[in-house]
């Protein structure tokens, strides 16, 4: 004869069965708070430079604030010498605290991605997630010109044609976020990657100081030397999907939210960086 089950046993074991399942989704690979997730692939790059391969990887949603790179000066982790590089830099001002952190070389934001437990993307992963992987889109948002979807100085913008004069807080401008959900890969500030061309490495994306569509595009492609800086070039870092709960990952070392609360003036005077001293390779000019 067989054994009789009750079915509340049968009801308690289908849902500890429930638990461990979801348990085990919830510890597979996932991205750190405030980044998002991407298969990757091989494509042509869109201005047909090279075939490229990425693979799956994690793309923080928004580029690194004035105030998140501030929490990495305060915690011995980056410098702050020489970020006052123009009128536009967003170094030391409260009023763009939630701004991107522009007038960074490659060598100071390789050094923040490096703190915070991840790195600078590729170009490859920057544009794959910039097109929509497969979408293969010109814009993040899709086919339509940049107008109101970006922070830039072009035609359409909230500021009219050759009104802008400076960044604008991550984020301001969700009808120019991708389907994935990043923003400001289009405007704001132009991002450093770690791919190198020569002596050179490559920065993508457009800014805010540029006035040509095809600037803002997923194509264009700029370069400039490690050691220079900008008002128009800031980053975003990238990292691998990592093993365990996002709840944990969220307190790792490094982790931040897309978009910190403005800090307290700091009483440090700001150094002062010659712009005179400044020079744009001419595959970055507007």
């Amino acid at each position: 004869m067989a054994p009789l089950i009750r079915p509340g046993l049968l009801l308690r074991a289908a849902l500890a069965a429930t638990l461990v399942c979801s348990t085990a989704l919830a510890e597979g690979p996932v991205c750190p708070e405030g980044m998002r997730r991407f298969a990757g692939g091989t494509f042509l790059l869109a201005d047909g430079s090279a075939t490229v391969s990425a693979g799956p990887f994690c793309l923080d949603a928004v580029e690194v604030t004035a105030t998140g790179y501030a929490a990495c000066v305060r915690a011995g982790g980056c410098k702050d010498a020489d970020l006052a590089c123009s009128r536009a830099a967003t170094w030391g001002d409260p009023e763009r605290a939630t701004h991107p952190i522009n007038c960074v070389s490659w060598l100071e934001a390789d050094a923040f991605c490096r703190f915070a437990r991840k790195r600078l993307p590729t170009e490859g992963e920057w544009e794959w997630a910039a097109r929509g992987g497969p979408r293969a889109t010109p814009f993040p948002w899709g086919s339509s010109p940049p107008a109101a979807r970006a922070c830039w100085d072009g035609k359409g913008n909230a500021l009219g044609k050759g009104g802008r004069k400076e960044t604008c807080p991550v984020g301001a401008h969700p009808d120019g976020d991708s389907p994935e959900g990043l923003s400001d890969l289009a405007g704001n500030v132009r991002e450093w990657t770690s791919s190198t061309d020569g002596r050179f490495k490559v920065v993508r994306g457009g800014s805010w100081g540029d006035s040509l569509p095809d600037f803002l595009a997923v194509s264009f492609r700029g370069m400039n030397a490690p050691d220079e800086r900008f008002e128009l070039t800031g980053f975003r870092c990238a990292a691998e999907p990592r093993a365990g709960a996002p709840e944990v990952l969220a307190r790792a070392p490094g982790a931040r939210p897309p978009v910190p609360a403005p800090p307290k003036r700091d009483s440090t005077p700001v150094p002062v960086f010659q712009v005179d001293a400044i020079r744009m390779d001419l595959g970055t000019r507007r």
